[in-house]
């Protein structure tokens, strides 16, 4: 399994970019296109996800492995992911497909800059 500061090929990617183009294959729109300072902080549990993550000076890139876990293996439908940018972090949620699961999560945040 990857390390959280290893690039690896991307099964499923979010990307915070500046752009306005539409996102390339495999990269879900984010719901809060405006950008708020902050994402919204979680009041129910959901369970980790080991990423990985690959920056320049234009953008930041997140890598979730899809081999973590068995329920992700099979791949996700896109309508299952909810992605929300903030000026200073970004969340990600992956539904379960199986009935009672919690969702997978990832909220990163304190980015040593805004996201523009």
């Amino acid at each position: 399994a990857p390390s959280r500061d290893e690039a690896v090929p991307p099964p499923a990617q979010a990307a915070a970019t500046s752009s306005t183009a539409p996102p390339p294959a495999g990269v879900v729109t984010p719901l809060n296109l405006q950008g708020a300072d902050e994402v919204r902080k979680l009041d129910f549990a959901v369970r980790e996800l080991k990423y990985a993550w690959q920056q320049t000076d234009e953008d930041v890139k997140i890598y979730v492995a899809f081999d973590q876990s068995e329920e992700l293996q099979g791949g996700v439908d896109e309508s299952a992911v909810e992605v929300e940018f903030g000026e200073w972090n970004m969340l990600l949620l992956i539904r379960s497909s199986v009935d009672g699961r919690p969702p997978f999560g990832l909220r990163l945040g304190d980015f040593h800059r805004r996201v523009a």
